[in-house]
């Protein structure tokens, strides 16, 4: 298994508006990661994938820190009222 940082362009803010959303991902390989973050909520949609900046690979524990960081994010772990759960990254 290998760790992936995807700098991404996020949406759901108005036609040609985007912000970058950094997302930690563990796949078998660079494609992978690749295919999982394109078919992500809160990705702009665009055709070829433009939506993704870049990808690197990366350490497990950057992995982890990343990870914590992304369960800290309010927009990342917004979900409506009759949506939520107890998720929540534990290592």
């Amino acid at each position: 298994m290998a760790y992936f940082k995807v700098v991404l362009k996020g949406g759901h803010m108005g036609a040609g508006k985007s912000y970058d959303l950094v997302r930690y991902y563990s796949a078998q390989d660079m494609v992978s990661a690749f295919l999982n973050a394109l078919s992500l909520s809160r990705v702009k949609k665009n055709p070829n994938g433009t939506s993704i900046y870049s990808i690197e690979q990366i350490p497990v524990d950057e992995f982890h820190r990343g990870k914590k960081e992304e369960s800290r994010d309010p927009y990342l772990n917004y979900r409506p009222r009759q949506m939520r759960k107890a998720c929540t990254y534990r290592r």
